[in-house]
């Protein structure tokens, strides 16, 4: 819905268009078809762009995510202390 709201409230697809308010957009608004393909780009780079992030990391993210399930708390180190978080 943000992506939705960028394009069409914003005007930050390829041709910036203002085409309803920030409330009046939500996931079953109708919108032109330019529109439409825009959120659709907009969500397909940022997607391709959250993988190349994730992907180095994905075996800690894993690792993470199990010790997570398993201890109900997740801590992460980092320079100058450490935070838990009780899950």
């Amino acid at each position: 819905m943000i992506a939705r709201k960028l394009v069409t409230s914003y005007g930050l697809g390829r041709i910036p268009v203002y085409v309803r308010a920030v409330g009046d957009v939500d996931v079953e608004t109708i919108l032109p078809a330019d529109s439409e393909n825009d959120v659709r780009e907009l969500l397909a780079v940022q997607y391709q762009a959250v993988l190349e992030l994730l992907e180095p990391e994905r075996e800690r993210l894993i690792e993470l995510a199990r010790d997570a399930m398993l201890n109900h708390s997740v801590t992460i180190a980092r320079e100058g202390g450490s935070d838990t978080v009780s899950l």
